[in-house]
């Protein structure tokens, strides 16, 4: 950033001018070749004037609309090279920082995964269905919901990181498994007596339908997660913590002094599930304002770790219901827009006083 601004590169911006221009130097050319047909077919014709005048005008001015094409052509291919280069200076530099993170080896620490009914671990948060049912309590047409259907009848969610990674942390709370369909399916039976809920379901329905998308996409939030933990006698509480960007040690001690009490905490992260130098991994990665490539994305913490060659937290990531350990500076890089501030803030899981049915 320069004189406050910052830059910003769209690839496949560039790309389109590129082939813009080429296509330029190309009409270019072909005009003049054109031109230059009608024009000996007018001078052989008529054999007048006109005609040898426009022999004349052709021969002087063809090399500079030839120059013009040219030019055209050397842009295109300048951009194109830049792009290229941008992206293996990218990639480059992805490289360099994978190495530099390499987690020390050994195994995770032990910890509960997302189970479905029979406590089979799943594949990844995208077993995760929505019955009709709750579709129609939202007031959505049956015809509509047809074409949200697979063959099972139900319909994907492919946003539920935060009632899978909610299953885990009641797991922990609870010492006994939750499966992660049955959180799903309390916490949407919860939040819809909520009329904004329903309006938000049913606006994300729209969104699918229109784009041609299937399945469901919407994302859930703190009151979600409340609604969810409240039928197991849990509480979902935000708790404020230390900036990570202003006091990085304060935070470390902050959150190890939760973790060693086993509070459950869930902490707002970014993942790259899009086009980029690892496509759909979902892995942590660095948050960026506007990253159009990264999203939002539920994930409950494991433990904290102290090396000889730095700090390491160990987490659990609903993505593909894995265990996952990164250096500190990489988890704090990849906190959330919507956790930052000059106060961080996570979720903390804990038993509430109302009972509840496990």
């Amino acid at each position: 950033m320069e004189n406050g601004y910052r830059l910003q590169v769209q690839p496949e911006a560039v790309r389109a001018c590129a082939r813009r221009l080429r296509q330029w130097s190309e009409q270019w050319l072909e005009l003049g070749k054109r031109a230059q047909a009608v024009g000996g077919q007018l001078a052989e014709a008529t054999r007048a004037v006109p005609g040898e005048r426009f022999g004349e005008i052709w021969t002087a001015r063809a090399p500079r609309w030839a120059q013009k094409a040219e030019r055209s052509r050397q842009l295109a291919l300048a951009l194109e090279e830049g792009i290229a280069r941008l992206e293996q200076a990218f990639q480059e530099a992805a490289q360099g920082l994978r190495a530099l993170s390499l987690t020390p080896q050994g195994p995770l620490p032990e910890a509960p995964l997302a189970v479905d009914a029979d406590g089979r671990p799943l594949a990844s948060q995208f077993e995760m269905r929505i019955d009709p049912a709750f579709l129609r309590q939202a007031g959505v047409p049956d015809e509509t919901i047809a074409r949200l259907q697979e063959r099972d009848g139900r319909i994907r969610w492919y946003a539920a990181c935060g009632p899978v990674a909610l299953s885990v942390a009641l797991t922990h709370l609870l010492g006994q498994p939750v499966p992660a369909q049955e959180v799903v399916n309390r916490m949407l039976a919860e939040r819809m007596a909520d009329s904004k809920f329903r309006e938000r379901i049913q606006s994300d329905v729209a969104n699918r339908i229109q784009e041609g998308r299937p399945g469901m996409g919407f994302y859930t939030g703190e009151s979600d997660l409340k609604a969810a933990a409240r039928p197991y006698g849990a509480q979902v509480e935000r708790i404020s913590l230390p900036g990570g960007q202003q006091d990085p040690d304060v935070l470390w001690q902050a959150l190890q002094e939760r973790m060693e009490q086993r509070e459950p905490l869930m902490m707002l992260v970014r993942i790259q599930e899009k086009p980029g130098p690892n496509p759909g991994d979902g892995k942590l990665v660095p948050y960026i304002p506007e990253d159009s490539a990264t999203v939002p994305h539920w994930v409950t913490l494991d433990g904290m770790e102290e090396q000889a060659d730095g700090r390491y937290i160990t987490l659990y990531n609903p993505y593909r219901n894995t265990r996952e350990r990164y250096r500190w500076e990489e988890f704090l890089a990849s906190i959330d827009g919507q956790v930052r501030g000059e106060r961080w803030w996570a979720l903390s899981v804990q038993r509430s006083n109302s009972g509840g049915k496990p």
